[in-house]
């Protein structure tokens, strides 16, 4: 059975052993860090903006085992008349181990972020998604929009 959930401090460890497991899935850039280093240097970054709610992940776990993941980074809006507070969320790191692809728990997560997203006013999602997962954020009322982007360097994968 498939479990559905925000991640909490406890789950840090594990998320950052995912997290460099996935680069190394489908990263093509040279690390910068061993993995204990990553592991190290994610679990102080992360655990300080969960703390500061400033980013949020989703998991699915089976078994207490992690399966998939998305988080999204809380990004406070300026103020305006209208509405002095408002905010929107950088939805990354969408990722389902290889051997659970195909079976709904990415599209489930997604939605459960989603909701998760509306509950928490967010006024959209934004997402760079990969060409293996273009097609599900689609699918999901995703769309391309009028944003414009200035590249400063080359991304690093």
């Amino acid at each position: 059975m498939v479990n559905y959930r925000l991640a909490t401090i406890k789950d840090i460890s594990k998320l950052a052993e995912l997290r460099y497991k996935y680069w190394l899935d489908d990263g093509s850039n040279q690390p910068e860090a061993n993995e204990a280093e990553f592991v190290s240097i994610f679990k102080e970054q992360v655990s300080s903006m969960f703390n500061n709610s400033q980013l949020f992940c989703w998991i699915a776990t089976i078994e207490e085992r992690i399966v998939a993941c998305l988080y999204v980074q809380v990004v406070k809006k300026l103020p305006k008349p209208s509405k002095v507070s408002d905010q929107f969320g950088y939805a990354t790191n969408f990722y389902t181990v290889p051997e659970r692809r195909g079976m709904g728990i990415g599209k489930k997560l997604l939605h459960q972020t989603k909701s998760w997203a509306e509950s928490m006013d967010l006024e959209f999602l934004i997402a760079w998604p990969s060409s293996n997962s273009a097609e599900l954020w689609s699918r999901e009322n995703f769309k391309e929009n009028e944003s414009l982007v200035c590249e400063i360097r080359s991304y690093v994968n």
